[in-house]
């Protein structure tokens, strides 16, 4: 949790986040991390998180919260 709640609190997660808030706070975040865990592309990601929260999630600002994510200690590149 030390590390999740600054996530969320993030400047990148609020250009990142589902404008009107999901049943579960920071839901978009788990799922993109579990689409990023199957090693989907961006392409394919921003198309299951779209369809998934009925926000359009551009790549770059994916891209850019992955980014936030990796230098935090989040996920790591291979």
């Amino acid at each position: 949790m030390k590390y999740y709640v600054p996530i969320l609190l993030s400047n990148e997660y609020e250009k990142f986040k589902v404008p009107v808030p999901p049943d579960v706070w920071g839901g978009d975040v788990q799922e993109l991390m579990n689409f990023m865990g199957l090693s989907l592309n961006l392409k394919d990601i921003c198309a299951m998180l779209t369809l998934e929260y009925q926000h359009i999630f551009f790549p770059n600002a994916v891209l850019n919260f992955a980014k936030l994510l990796e230098e935090t200690g989040f996920i790591r590149k291979l």
